[in-house]
């Protein structure tokens, strides 16, 4: 798409009261054909996910290294802003098999796997 294209479509979307900014963001990244990321629902902090967890810290990010939660990263940015509110729950209630996957926990630790 043509600069001056995107130039005007954006000022449209900025100028229509009714479409809200990730609105405006999910249609011109359309336009480009990037499809929209799966939605996070609510962002939890590391502190608040570990309590949620009832574990440290630093369990909840062998277990984001691990692959057993989703951790969320700033848009462009490589430092986690904190940890999807959903993959924290299924943790919670169990959906995520913990006991499975400790050999990979260590290993993402840094121990013998």
């Amino acid at each position: 798409m043509l600069k001056h294209t995107e130039n005007i479509i954006r000022a449209t979307l900025a100028a229509d009261d009714s479409i809200t900014r990730e609105q405006a963001d999910a249609a011109l990244r359309a336009l480009h054909g990037k499809a929209d990321p799966e939605p996070v629902g609510r962002i939890l902090k590391t502190t608040e996910a570990a309590r949620l967890c009832s574990v440290t810290t630093k369990t909840l990010r062998a277990w984001a290294k691990a692959g057993l939660i989703v951790p969320v990263y700033g848009s462009g940015a490589k430092q986690r802003v904190g940890y999807s509110e959903t993959s924290i729950k299924a943790m919670v209630e169990g959906r995520a098999r913990v006991a499975d996957a400790r050999p990979a926990i260590r290993a993402a630790e840094g121990g013998a796997a």
